[in-house]
């Protein structure tokens, strides 16, 4: 199911009404509200308001996940403040993450304490097929990046969801003709 992530700009989460243009907007273009993500360093710069703010925007359907993971604050306690939802491994761990020990090492710890919390987890620039699998392996939840598609403008992405769900059911028929 496809599902719809949006990135605020920072000071538009402390805007009264915030959590009513987040419905209308999600209204506007044809999408039910799914997910509101931020980065760690927002979240925690000015927290009762942070906590108002996500409170409107979950009782309006909206799920919070934290963009970025490991490259702010990264206080662990928010984790449960916030009822975060995801966490999106920042593009800093992906990159190297089959060369890079650390990099391995840092991306398994995180994808390990969100499974823990329940939590779901998110890889962003994931380029290369070796990244998937490694992120798969690990039963990340969701892969990210140019490896599936370059940024698209709002009138192409559409076509290219059709085009992906064409493509699914084809694969789908071919393998329940040959079972």
């Amino acid at each position: 199911m496809a599902e719809l992530c949006s990135s605020v700009v920072p000071l538009a989460c402390f805007q009264r009404q915030f959590s009513v243009a987040c419905t209308l907007a999600s209204a506007r273009i044809g999408f039910p509200p799914s997910t509101f993500m931020d980065t760690e360093s927002v979240l925690l710069s000015n927290a009762k308001v942070t906590l108002s703010v996500l409170q409107e925007l979950r009782a309006r359907g909206l799920r919070l996940a934290i963009d970025d993971f490991g490259t702010g604050y990264s206080s662990f306690s928010y984790l449960r403040q916030y009822q975060v939802n995801k966490l999106k491994i920042d593009r800093s761990f992906v990159r190297d993450i089959v060369s890079n020990p650390d990099d391995a090492a840092i991306a398994t710890a995180i994808i390990r304490m969100a499974k823990a919390l329940k939590l779901e987890v998110i890889a962003e620039g994931v380029e290369t097929e070796e990244q998937v699998s490694f992120l798969r392996a690990l039963q990340c939840d969701e892969i990210q990046g140019y490896y599936f598609s370059r940024p698209l403008p709002m009138d192409k992405v559409a076509d290219k969801l059709r085009q992906e769900s064409l493509a699914s059911r084809a694969r789908a028929q071919v393998s329940g003709t040959q079972s």
